[in-house]
């Protein structure tokens, strides 16, 4: 197999086992039919590490287990994966997380047709109704992305879109991105073990390079209380997590001598949005998820919640752009 033609798929996996099999079997299922699967352990304690082995064992030359030894976090398992993919191109895929059976074809098709784009994504499917419960049958979703479609997207549009929260950032379920463009702009940072990991890449990538944005919608994010995201989603602890990746931003921002105005003037507006966030959701989020609405003035509601991701939650209807990543 020529690398040109190879995509190299990066699973992080930790104790996934109710859901890992179905990721690797929509793996298998792509119509595109040169990858390899790189499935790494992050310290794993249930049967994740068995079911990948199983695979690996039933198509060696595809499926490659890789143990980290211990739990290390998404990024440092994430550029394991980087270190031994061979592939021209990258794509990841979360152990919960699937892709429909045309999501490599269609958009390494899209890669050919526009040789400029360092990457393409599509929109996913916020996916609830994976319970099987009758009350999640119609939560599903497909989150709008906030910017021009179907067409390359020039740096730093997109990126001053995230920031603001005007635009959904990309699940990496559904990014594919070139190899030499990864390389080029670092890879991830080990330091973020679970939040914003992906959007620290994503950063770097759409400040460096055009991006193609496809309206395309083929793969599903499923979603759960038990997950990362789940369990500190409306916290504190995800403003804290919000506020160091912005000073990550404004460094990295320095260190590339990107002294673009207008990224400048969004990155103070949101560390102002952040720190009034963070007093209405010590002062007024009990109100809030209690549904007493009419204590907390609804320009503060409105930034609330879409800076807590209340989108998509049984407690409330509204949608609002994805803020953290895994």
């Amino acid at each position: 197999m020529e690398p040109t033609e190879l995509v190299s798929i990066i699973m992080p996996v930790l104790d996934a086992e109710r859901f890992l099999a179905e990721a690797i079997e929509s793996v298998l299922t792509q119509t595109h039919e040169h990858w390899e699967l790189l499935v790494i352990d992050d310290g794993s304690r249930d049967r994740s590490v068995a079911i990948a082995r199983d695979y690996a064992e039933s198509q060696p030359n595809r499926i490659h287990l890789i143990e980290q030894g211990g739990h290390r976090g998404t990024s440092v398992a994430r550029n394991l994966g980087l270190d031994a993919a061979r592939g021209a191109f990258i794509a990841m895929l979360d152990a919960d997380d699937v892709w429909l059976p045309r999501r490599l074809e269609h958009q390494l098709e899209i890669m050919r047709r526009n040789p400029a784009a360092g990457m393409v994504y599509g929109k996913t499917e916020y996916w609830f109704s994976w319970t099987g419960r009758s009350e999640d049958r119609h939560g599903d979703f497909v989150q709008p992305h906030g910017v021009p479609e179907n067409e390359l997207v020039q740096p730093p549009l997109s990126l001053v879109r995230f920031l603001r929260g005007h635009a959904s950032v990309p699940c990496t379920c559904s990014a594919l991105i070139r190899r030499e463009v990864v390389d080029r702009v670092g890879r991830f940072e080990d330091r973020f073990t679970g939040l914003f990991d992906d959007q620290v890449l994503f950063t770097k990538i759409c400040l460096s390079t055009a991006v193609y944005v496809s309206d395309d919608c083929l793969a599903r994010y499923r979603r759960r209380p038990d997950s990362l995201c789940g369990k500190v989603a409306h916290s504190e602890a995800e403003l804290e997590a919000r506020r160091v990746f912005l000073d990550w931003v404004d460094a990295y921002l320095d260190s590339q001598g990107a002294r673009i105005e207008e990224l400048r003037q969004v990155m103070t507006k949101e560390r102002w949005l952040l720190r009034r966030t963070s007093r209405w959701v010590r002062f007024g989020k009990k109100w809030l998820l209690r549904g007493e609405e009419r204590c907390v003035p609804s320009a503060v509601q409105r930034r609330v919640w879409s800076r807590l991701e209340i989108s998509g939650e049984r407690m409330c209807v509204r949608r609002g752009p994805r803020q953290s990543g895994s």
